[in-house]
């Protein structure tokens, strides 16, 4: 009888291996896989502790403590309520925060309406554009408003000229000026949640309103509306929490007006050296931010406690968009105009400032000129450093950043180690803490030598700083990512042999890298821009692209600062699209 031939490879899989008992190779892999994941868990632990729950720490500590003693003080706190610019600055900051938050809410919600419900033109268009203000700095956006309606921007010069006036027309320094330019910042984050939740719900209700007899008000008002709160009030609490942590905006608008709130007033007591305990001061007025976003938080989860939000039943038809009428003519107007007065009109305002030889003065053709690039990119020295520094740092944020996020997101949903889903919501506070209050936590953590590590007064404490800032960014994305790649393709390179690593660098990173690679460029474009955290954390030699621009506007250097702005606002607007589209590709 003749023996079949068997394939070599088969021959040697199915060879008895007489040295090795049975099932011994299976355990030398699972002991193997376990010490894998272990340490690149503990190793993440290190890191997570090293960059979040150390500063943190530290601020807390330093808010009851002054100087180097031991003894638990609560005179910090004392002087939150003795101080009056401090009371002041506290009042700033609520007033700003709740009438912000509530014009915003209105405006996200009814944008979000309009793109997805009513059958405006290009409504597609429309609802890209109009979210496109929350990818531009805060700051940014602020250079290139007074630009436009400072007291010699174009606005303001258009009117005393056509007006024979003397004064302007426009003030927009002091709290009206903070509170418009905060709503024009940050309505997308009620915006964005709306249009998602009206994209994903079906109308059975709204259709059953309608058959009742309700008008299309009343269906909006009883139906829609309360369908929507979960996804408003999200939005909502993080416009509140997001404008009562803006730096930019405040220190741009609000600092000329002398207009204080919390955030500016950190900054202004961290870097008086001549005030005894400022740091301490500091910090307990850093914990005191924190507060009110705790409150803002415990409100609206006890609001959504007392509800539930659930549609059952079977899928619906596509939604009828609601016919404008004879009002979708002036509607599309008023879209098209409201889109181009929140983002083109600022960035031609700050183009002409760039490219205008003296500020203040209508960009005629002989006060038209190109030098002012020259002196930000090429004649000022610290400008080139900035932009080295920044671009060094954004890069190494945004790799560092996309490697912990992966592997997090990994341990929380293939992972078996216990503990990865804390560990992942501790990795994302620093990004709901304001900035100011991350970096003075950082100043108090690595003032001193931490383990023979010195990271004050270097670049490094900045790329640190914006590791535990921007690292959710990381996480988000490769979570989304992740959750579209089945689990089998893994499983089955491990029991073709592969480690642990092995399996995920060759079966699953390959399938979610165009969506990393579109967190990389979230994460990059903002930490190129990045003020907040910087402005504390810089020393000379360190700055970074936005202190640059801050300090040439400071300076009453208007020109070159505006060039500069331009360019970064560019490079937001377009890294931005760039990385949406990446990340679309994937579904995530």
């Amino acid at each position: 009888m003749q023996t079949p031939e068997i394939a070599p490879g088969l021959a040697a899989a199915a060879a008895p291996q007489a040295e090795e008992p049975r099932g011994n190779g299976w355990r030398i892999r699972w002991r193997g896989l376990v010490r894998a994941e272990t340490a690149t868990f503990a190793l993440l632990i290190v890191v997570i502790a090293f960059i979040v729950l150390y500063p943190a720490y530290r601020l807390v500590w330093r808010s009851f403590h002054i100087g180097a003693t031991a003894a638990v003080t609560f005179a910090p706190y004392r002087d939150l309520v003795t101080n009056a610019l401090t009371r002041v600055a506290f009042g700033h900051t609520l007033v700003v925060g709740v009438c912000a938050t509530a014009v915003a809410t209105v405006l996200g919600i009814a944008l979000a309406w309009l793109v997805t419900r009513t059958n405006l033109p290009a409504a597609a268009v429309f609802r890209l554009v109009f979210a496109l203000p929350f990818y531009v700095p805060s700051f940014i956006g602020a250079i290139a408003w007074l630009q436009l309606i400072g007291p010699v921007g174009y606005v303001n010069q258009a009117y005393k000229h056509l007006a024979g006036a003397s004064d302007p027309l426009i003030r927009p320094y002091g709290a009206g000026g903070v509170v418009f330019l905060l709503v024009l910042h940050h309505y997308p984050l009620v915006y964005l949640p709306v249009v998602s939740a009206l994209d994903r719900f079906q109308p059975v209700l709204e259709d059953a309103a309608r058959v009742a007899g309700a008008s299309s008000r009343r269906v909006f008002r009883d139906v829609s509306l309360p369908l929507l709160a979960p996804a408003v009030l999200a939005g909502a609490f993080l416009v509140f929490v997001t404008c009562i942590a803006d730096f930019g905006i405040a220190a741009v608008i609000g600092i000329p007006g002398r207009y204080f709130v919390l955030t500016t007033r950190i900054y202004q007591v961290a870097l008086d050296y001549d005030t005894r305990n400022n740091l301490a001061f500091a910090a307990a007025m850093s914990l005191l931010l924190v507060a009110v976003a705790g409150v803002a938080l415990f409100v609206q989860r006890r609001f959504l406690a007392r509800r539930q939000y659930t549609i059952t039943g079977a899928q619906g038809r596509a939604v009828d968009r609601l016919p404008l009428g004879r009002w979708r003519l002036p509607v599309t107007a008023l879209a098209a105009l409201f889109a181009v007065g929140v983002l083109v009109a600022p960035l031609i305002a700050v183009a002409l400032s760039a490219l205008t030889r003296v500020a203040g003065y209508a960009p005629t053709p002989g006060n038209l000129t190109l030098h002012n690039f020259h002196i930000a990119f090429v004649e000022t020295a610290a400008t080139q450093r900035a932009i080295r520094n920044s671009l060094l740092l954004a890069a190494l944020s945004a790799t560092i950043i996309m490697i912990l996020g992966a592997a997090l997101a990994t341990f929380r949903l293939r992972g078996r180690v216990r503990g990865s889903g804390v560990l992942e919501t501790l990795a994302t506070l620093p990004y709901a803490v304001p900035g100011t209050v991350l970096a003075l936590a950082f100043i108090l953590a690595f003032a001193r030598p931490v383990f023979g590590l010195r990271l004050y007064n270097t670049l490094w404490i900045i790329l640190v700083a914006y590791l535990a800032r921007f690292l959710t960014f990381g996480i988000s994305t490769a979570n989304a990512a992740l959750v579209s790649v089945s689990e089998t393709l893994p499983a089955a390179a491990r029991v073709s042999g592969a480690s642990w690593w092995q399996a995920q660098r060759d079966t699953v990173f390959p399938l979610i890298r165009p969506a990393l690679l579109g967190g990389w460029l979230f994460v990059f474009v903002p930490c190129l821009a990045e003020l907040t955290v910087s402005a504390l954390l810089y020393s000379a030699g360190h700055e970074t692209v936005g202190v640059a621009v801050f300090n040439l506007l400071e300076s009453g250097i208007v020109s070159p600062a505006a060039a500069l702005a331009l360019v970064l606002m560019l490079v937001a607007l377009g890294g931005s699209l760039l990385a949406q589209a990446l990340t679309r590709r994937r579904g995530t």
